[in-house]
């Protein structure tokens, strides 16, 4: 079971040019004059006296300038990043409410209408089979060379269990003009394994869910287990429906129509879930 990754968004955005990295100039250190020798007068062995040797000069202090070292410059990701979170990315925090350190790590800047859309994805390293990862969902607004934080999302979508992220995920307009976040995520556990895929709209002042749908379903694992069903997206007309056709154990297709701000399915699914 693996879906494609569908498109990215588009790159070419002018207002999220990278800025140019500032220069940093290395120092070089320099060794200090030798004074080698001995410089204490001794008697010869006729009992006449020896000379010293004259101490070598020290050099003429250099007349060029000491060059300046020039911070980096930060790319306006990195800028979104830190307005939300006062540090750089990635971040490590240590406050969790998962009972485990999370990582969090600057995965996207976006430009959505007017504002800025920053996304993130929050992993546990040490998480539990119960703990999920996310992606995070910051709007904000451009003041002078930075950012204001206007709404924060930070489990907008949930990822798999043992505290991993979704994978995979990507923005995508194939679902209509809204830019949304495409998103895998599962759970497997005593002999069985389910995934789904979700559909999140990055609407202009909210980010909303629109879709979760089942795409894997594995019982083989398990005592007695026979069935094996996965699904892929066999259809898109933008901003209406999807078709999703699924084979395996069993072969047939489900379509999934935008009823307001959610796609639906009529009737219950055929598709197996854990």
């Amino acid at each position: 079971m693996k879906l494609g990754r569908l498109d990215q968004a588009p790159a070419g955005t002018p207002w999220l040019a990278l800025c140019a990295a500032g220069l940093v100039l290395a120092g070089c250190d320099r060794a200090g004059p030798d004074n080698g020798g001995d410089t204490t007068d001794s008697a010869s062995a006729d009992g006449g006296p020896v000379a010293s040797p004259s101490p070598i000069p020290a050099p003429a202090p250099s007349s060029a300038p000491t060059p300046t070292l020039k911070p980096a410059v930060r790319t306006p990701i990195q800028r979104a990043f830190r307005a939300v979170f006062d540090a750089d990315s990635p971040f490590i925090d240590t406050n969790s409410d998962h009972g485990s350190d999370a990582t969090i790590t600057a995965e996207k800047l976006l430009l959505i209408g007017n504002r800025a859309v920053l996304v993130t994805s929050t992993n546990f390293p040490n998480g539990s089979h119960g703990t999920i990862g996310y992606l995070g969902v910051y709007y904000l607004s451009a003041v002078g060379n930075g950012f204001t934080v206007e709404g924060k999302w930070p489990e907008a979508v949930s990822g798999h269990g043992h505290g991993g992220q979704p994978n995979p995920w990507s923005i995508t307009e194939r679902f209509g003009k809204v830019k949304s976040i495409y998103s895998e995520a599962g759970w497997s556990g005593q002999g069985y394994t389910c995934s789904g895929f979700a559909l999140t709209e990055l609407a202009p002042h909210a980010p909303r869910s629109v879709a979760w749908v089942p795409i894997y379903y594995d019982d083989l694992g398990a005592e007695n287990g026979v069935t094996k069903i996965e699904g892929k997206i066999a259809k898109i007309v933008p901003g209406k429906s999807f078709v999703v056709r699924y084979t395996g154990s069993r072969t047939f297709s489900e379509t999934w129509t935008r009823k307001g701000n959610e796609y639906v399915l009529q009737g219950n699914t055929r598709m197996k879930t854990c």
